[in-house]
């Protein structure tokens, strides 16, 4: 006879899973906080060509200037005090040029997301860049560390080309026709290989959680010994007599 499992047993064996869960989500999202990496978006169209890049405020060498009232985190009413002057020291840091024409932002500012501690500064060029050559030069290393890095996706989402730079590759060429792709950073592709089991094992505990086998191997590993009842091990004993 098998034991039944208690209702309460299975159901703190689910609220750990869930803890291990999310324990795992902020060990990988803790691995790709740590970095020092900025995500630039460069998309030309009609009109306009498009920038946004993404970053740790806290890297910024200035950080603790925007921490007006020191409480050890950058307040939205801080934001809006400052938005000017950090746009405008980012912006000096990233020099673009059509077809070997600078060309200066007419529309830029910064949305801070406060959940992920990470800021994006969008700015916006009034040119048609489609068809042209487009430089990037990046010097945020000045502003960051000398370790910082920028990873840099170019073009819409049919037709992508990327490039990475830092303080040694400053500088990256995206041609109309031919495509630009620099090998990822040896950080990055670490950071990705560290990564990869955190995301092997969440994805493996939670297609246990949630299909009828595992619930059931979970029953299984939880549940006693069999106690095999007096009257069953006379039963089977007196058939393998008449065998």
């Amino acid at each position: 006879m098998v034991s039944a499992v208690p209702p309460h047993k299975l159901s703190s064996l689910r609220v750990w899973i869930v803890v291990a869960l999310v324990w795992l989500g902020l060990r990988v999202s803790g691995l790709s906080h740590t970095l020092p990496i900025s995500f630039l978006t460069i998309v030309p169209d009609a009109d306009y060509l498009h920038a946004e890049l993404t970053f740790n405020p806290f890297e910024l060498t200035f950080a603790s200037e925007l921490d007006g009232n020191k409480n050890g985190q950058i307040d939205p009413h801080e934001w809006v005090e400052q938005e000017t002057n950090v746009t405008a020291r980012i912006l000096e840091c990233l020099k673009l040029e059509i077809a070997g024409r600078p060309i200066k932002a007419e529309i830029a500012g910064l949305t801070p997301d406060i959940e992920s501690h990470h800021v994006t500064l969008r700015a916006h060029y009034r040119i048609d860049a489609r068809g042209r050559q487009v430089r990037i030069e990046s010097d945020l290393s000045r502003i960051t560390s000398g370790s910082h890095l920028t990873q840099v996706t170019f073009g819409s989402e049919d037709r992508q080309q990327w490039a990475r730079l830092d303080m040694q590759s400053k500088v990256a060429t995206f041609e109309p026709a031919n495509g630009l792709i620099v090998p990822t950073h040896p950080l990055l592709q670490a950071h990705a290989r560290e990564a990869r089991p955190f995301w092997i094992l969440l994805g493996a505990l939670a297609a246990v959680v949630l299909s009828t086998s595992g619930l059931q191997l979970i029953r299984r590993l939880i549940t006693p010994r069999l106690n095999i009842c007096p009257a069953d091990s006379s039963k089977r004993t007196s058939g393998l007599d008449r065998s």
